[in-house]
């Protein structure tokens, strides 16, 4: 790595003949120019982001990035400490001097502390109101604020207006009845209804997923000790697995096919609302090998809907790392939930390649925005508001649905029972293979056993 000219030669604090700034020469996010540099120095950058007034100098993304990322090298309870003892430094500091424009500036440093600290209690709330350590970090940086008796200050470091966020401490209550089978009047809903509340669903599930448990998942590559992530996965699986026992519940391929044409609109109304996690759940589902090898019900799809599937599975492909999904994601504006899985593996690839640290222990804050761009993509949904109106019943049944866990081999027993290997059917004609007496709505019983399904596929793919 380069030095930044004569800044890199500048001696730290501890006097050591050690550089504590590497100059980004090529700046990924507009006012971020520094690559590497002390804990400190990245401070100093923070509160020179910043005039007295509180105004970004030049729109710098700086104080964004440093916030939004700063647990990746610290608790937040350790930076506001940090905030702490420059408002203190520069209040010793001022009662010092003699000069009146040197008070001047350390008066004005002591503003543009308190703007830093002003802006990251707005911009990130959650941090405050879910870090009990940090909330008293922040009462004893108020308490030293008001013995200075500056009332600028007091205005700006007020935690008095931040809205609660127990929501995220909770954790949606998973169904343990495993042993009742939750049939949902599935033809009466429509699939824009259906779309809509999986939606809304799916949000209220990953929007409590914190940048904490991201970062650990990336670190240690597990799901043992992260229950909000886990919860994701589940109902993503558990969706993609419920649409194969709905397609499989019924006993013609004609009857198949028509589930398949319902989930496949419902895929459609996904798309529009740009929820593509989801999306790629309902796709996965239909895609999976106990449906696709069904060929008598796959002959009784339309031409339009072979063709809209085939389009779905490019979009959601991982082909060029995703290339054509990420290009619609970034093409979308408003409300949307990306891909969770793809994003984990950008988390997870960025840091087995970047290092935490350069030469002389330097933070490598290249690293930082870099991961800063993925984790916008996922904590945005902790901000963003669906434009649904949840319909609570439906949610209510949906989540038990997609909570009922089989096997993959169960679920490819029922996909033989359907459709045998040597099977010549007509569009109308029942399977064989069948419980003499059995409806569509036993059809699940087949399954009855009810084991863990199958090792989650995102920490497949976040495994690479």
């Amino acid at each position: 790595s380069s030095g930044g000219g004569d800044e890199s030669d500048t001696r730290s604090e501890t006097s050591e003949k050690t550089p504590e700034y590497i100059e980004e020469d090529r700046p990924l996010l507009s006012g971020i120019h520094v690559k590497g540099a002390t804990l400190n120095r990245l401070i100093r950058i923070l509160i020179d982001s910043f005039d007295p007034n509180g105004i970004l100098i030049d729109e710098s993304e700086y104080p964004k990035v440093f916030f939004l990322m700063h647990k990746w090298i610290m608790e937040s309870e350790h930076l506001s400490n940090m905030l702490y003892d420059l408002f203190k430094h520069n209040g010793d500091d001022y009662k010092k001097a003699i000069v009146a424009q040197e008070k001047r500036q350390f008066k004005e440093c002591q503003l543009r502390v308190c703007q830093a600290y002003s802006y990251w209690i707005k911009n990130f709330p959650m941090h405050f109101d879910l870090d009990k350590r940090l909330k008293d970090a922040c009462e004893k940086m108020q308490n030293l604020i008001e013995s200075s008796g500056d009332s600028d200050c007091m205005n700006l470091v007020d935690l008095s207006q931040i809205p609660s966020f127990d929501w995220m401490r909770q954790m949606t209550v998973r169904n343990q009845a495993k042993n009742k089978t939750v049939s949902l009047a599935f033809n009466n809903i429509e699939s824009q209804t259906l779309a809509a509340q999986l939606t809304y669903l799916e949000w209220k599930i990953l929007r409590r997923i914190t940048f904490t448990d991201y970062k650990i998942y990336a670190i240690k590559n597990t799901l043992q000790g992260n229950p909000r992530l886990e919860r994701s996965i589940q109902f993503f699986n558990g969706l993609s697995t419920w649409i194969q026992c709905m397609v499989l519940s019924k006993m013609t391929p004609k009857q198949r096919a028509e589930i398949i044409h319902k989930f496949l609109e419902v895929a459609k109304y996904l798309r529009d609302l740009q929820n593509f996690n989801t999306c790629l759940a309902v796709i996965g589902g239909i895609s999976h090998s106990a449906l696709a090898r069904l060929s008598k019900t796959m002959m009784c799809l339309s031409t339009e809907d072979i063709k809209f599937l085939s389009e779905m599975t490019d979009l959601l492909s991982s082909n060029s790392n995703y290339a054509q999904y990420r290009r619609s994601l970034a093409e979308s504006e408003g409300f949307k939930i990306p891909i969770i899985g793809v994003h984990l593996k950008d988390i997870i690839s960025l840091h087995v390649a970047l290092q935490d640290r350069f030469e002389y222990d330097l933070i490598n804050f290249r690293k930082l925005v870099q991961l800063s761009i993925v984790f916008r993509t996922l904590t945005n949904l902790q901000v963003s508001i669906p434009p649904i109106q949840p319909n609570h019943d439906l949610i209510n049944l949906l989540t038990l649905s997609v909570d009922l866990s089989y096997t993959e081999d169960e679920i490819y027993e029922l996909s033989l029972a359907r459709e045998p290997r040597s099977s010549v059917s007509s569009p109308d004609q029942v399977s064989r293979g069948l419980s003499p007496g059995e409806s569509a709505n036993d059809s699940a019983d087949v399954l009855k056993k009810k084991e863990q399904v199958q090792s989650p596929v995102f920490a497949d793919w976040a495994a690479g």
